[in-house]
């Protein structure tokens, strides 16, 4: 493997022997790296990084034209999609169907569920909380107190 002075070798070999751009690439990529070389271009007898070719802006006129022949090919794309298969539709609204019903189906049975749950949670709470006492036993109460005072006198 060549060391970091072969550059300045590969600089003389295309001054002086003219060495092909081929010959140069394999000869420099097994050594050196294939990315390197790539960007180096001979210019005047000697290796010079290549610059990148400037972004051509294009005119409102190109952007207008790219965009019609994309909906032209989208549009295309669209005329040559097959036609559906009727069989297939038909399964396919009736699968629709079924699980429409399936939801209806169980959003009823939830419903049903939650009004339930509700009803023996609103009956719990009345049988846990405390009666209150209507006037009749409460008069009741009142004058079997009195007698329990006037027993003990």
């Amino acid at each position: 493997m060549r060391g970091a002075g072969d550059i300045g070798a590969l600089r003389d070999a295309f001054a002086t022997e003219k060495l092909s751009a081929f010959h140069s690439l394999q000869t420099f990529s097994a050594n050196r790296g294939p990315c390197r070389l790539r960007a180096m271009r001979r210019n005047r007898g000697r290796l010079v990084h290549a610059t990148m070719t400037t972004f051509k802006h294009p005119s409102f006129q190109d952007r207008v034209g790219q965009a019609a022949d994309a909906k032209k090919r989208a549009l295309e794309q669209l005329r040559l999609r097959p036609e559906p298969d009727e069989k297939k539709l038909a399964e396919r609204k009736a699968a629709d169907a079924r699980r429409q019903a399936l939801q209806a189906e169980r959003s009823v049975a939830k419903k049903a569920a939650t009004e339930a749950a509700a009803q023996s949670k609103a009956q719990a709470a009345a049988e846990a909380a405390p009666s209150v006492p209507t006037e009749a036993k409460r008069k009741a109460a009142r004058d079997a107190r009195y007698a329990a005072r006037k027993a003990r006198r």
